[in-house]
This record gives C-alpha cells, sequence and structure tokens, in this order.
C-alpha cells in the first residue's frame, strides 16, 4: 500500500485515526505499520460507502465493495484488512441473528435497504424500460455478461442508467429482475456464466401468439364445418317432413324411397315399418341395430 493511498485515507478519517497516530494505537495494541494502516483504512473508506449506499455491512459486502469500487484496491487482502481494522479497534462487529456485521469505531448500525421481497408493480415502468433498454444494447449486455458477481452488476447499473439510486436500491431491483421479470439468469453453481432472456423471451411470445392465432382458426374452421354439417342435417329433416316423393333417402310413407323406408313396403332394402327384423331396424323393430325409430324424427 503506497503513500499516496495512506495518506488519501488519513484526508477522510482523521478523526478515527488522530488516536493511533498521537498515541501509538488503542491501549495494549503498538502502533500498526503503515501497511496495516492503509488495509484498515481501505476498510473504513467501504464502510463509509456501504452506509451511504444503504447496503448491509456485511463481510462480503465489504469485500465486494472494496473490489468493485477503487480498482487499485482490488487486490486488498480482505480478511487481514477485518481482522486487522478489528484488533486495532477502528471497527467493532455486531450480531444480527447468526449474522456478523462490521461497523467503523463509535459507530452504530444505519438504515439498509431490504433485497429480499418487494413487488415489482412498485417500481416505475420508466425504471423498467431503462433497464431492458440497457440490457437490449450490446454495450449493456456485454457488460452484464461480465460481471463476476451479484454486486459487481448492480455497481454497472447503477452507474449506466439508475444512476439517481442508492445502491441498496438497485441491489433490490435486480434481485426482481432476476427473480420476477427473469431478464437476468445466473447459472446453478453461482453467478456466472449468466444468461440474458430478453431475445429469447420475445421470440417464445411471438411464436405463442402465432399458436394461438393458428388454433383460433381451427377453432373457426372447426365450427364452420359444424354449422355445414348441422344445416345439412336440418335440410334433411325439413326434405323428410316436407312430403317430397324423392327425398334424399326415401324418408316417405307413401313412396319408395332409395333405401326402401316405406311404411307399406313388406321387402324394403333395409327393413320397413312392418318387419320384425330389419338390418337397421325401423319403426317397427324391436331388436335393429341403429334403431332408427320414425318417432323420433
Amino acid at each position: 500500500m503506497g503513500t499516496p493511498v495512506v495518506q488519501n485515507i488519513f484526508h477522510h478519517f482523521h478523526q478515527q485515526w488522530e488516536p493511533v497516530l498521537l498515541h501509538g494505537g488503542s491501549p495494549g495494541c503498538p502502533k500498526p505499520s503503515e501497511y496495516v494502516q492503509g488495509l484498515i483504512g481501505v476498510v473504513l473508506l467501504a464502510l463509509n460507502t456501504l452506509k451511504s449506499e444503504q447496503v448491509m455491512p456485511t463481510e462480503e459486502n465489504i469485500a465486494d465493495c472494496i473490489r468493485y469500487g477503487d480498482p487499485k484496491h482490488r487486490n486488498t487482502d480482505i480478511k487481514k484488512a477485518l481482522e486487522s481494522a478489528v484488533e486495532h479497534k477502528m471497527v467493532a462487529t455486531k450480531s444480527l441473528g447468526a449474522m456478523q456485521l462490521y461497523v467503523g469505531k463509535n459507530k452504530k448500525l444505519w438504515k439498509w435497504v431490504n433485497l429480499v421481497g418487494g413487488h415489482a408493480k412498485t417500481i416505475p415502468k420508466e425504471t423498467w424500460d431503462e433497464i431492458h433498454k440497457f440490457l437490449k444494447s450490446p454495450a449493456g449486455r456485454s457488460a452484464i455478461l461480465a460481471s463476476e458477481c451479484r454486486y459487481e452488476a448492480g455497481t454497472i447499473l447503477k452507474s449506466k442508467c439508475l444512476k439517481e439510486l442508492s445502491l441498496g436500491d438497485v441491489l433490490k431491483i435486480l434481485n426482481m429482475v432476476i427473480c420476477y421479470k427473469k431478464w437476468i439468469i445466473p447459472h446453478q453453481s453461482g453467478w456466472r456464466p449468466l444468461s440474458i432472456t430478453l431475445a429469447k423471451k420475445a421470440n417464445i411470445i411471438t411464436t405463442a401468439e402465432k399458436a394461438n392465432i393458428i388454433t383460433t382458426a381451427e377453432k373457426a374452421n372447426i365450427i364452420t364445418l359444424a354449422e355445414q354439417v348441422n344445416s345439412i342435417t336440418l335440410a334433411e329433416k325439413a326434405n323428410s317432413d316436407s312430403g317430397s316423393t324423392e327425398g334424399a333417402f326415401g324418408w316417405d310413407s307413401g313412396s319408395e324411397g332409395a333405401f326402401g323406408w316405406d311404411s307399406g313396403s313388406k321387402e324394403g332394402t333395409f327393413g320397413d315399418s312392418g318387419s320384425t327384423e330389419g338390418t337397421f331396424g325401423d319403426s317397427g323393430s324391436t331388436e335393429g341395430t341403429f334403431g332408427w325409430d320414425i318417432a323420433c324424427l
């Protein structure tokens, strides 16, 4: 950790560092080396950032804040930095159930955004449109696909299209993008490789719409055919009741129709009203195969 970095830390956190500089560290602790001072300063900077961005100060968030904040701190030994900050009493730990949180010396925990829950309808349509536009763009898509974790993806969204929101709010919206909108799908084994599903989703919708149109057309065609069949059936019935002497199927009590259904015929091709064992049955049949009873017409 170079001297310029340490000087920058002193500039931002003079009050926190003053006891260390003047008295050689906290009681019982030797004055930390310049390198350790730099590590502690990086942790304090991260905590200050998380507070302003309304993000919970977990070890994971502190680490992500350091790695994906200032590029020159990306290779910081996070574990050693936190241990040093706690050892020299510049950072205190707080317990929240089974979770361990970190806060600066003599500081209280701040209010952070709850990333779980919430409803997508509470987010303005304009915000969703901005996110959709960004993810659809080549630059936005590439940036998100290259992100190494959810936190970094959140910082990208914030810097590119949600600048007016705190990082905590952006991370909450990102959670909705993943769980509700399903525009971004992390890999089961972790964050990467990612899938962005905007184009695929659009294709699925289009296919579904086309299928619906086809189904509707088929239904309409089936209905039309049914109506046509119904019309023919009605026409046949009308013809049978009209007293025509030459009906299509010869249903005329006074004539010999094509199939010989004549109530006066004794030897109709398929049986008659006087037959007791007509092939297809008639009004007098007791065991006709289809049982066409003139009384049903």
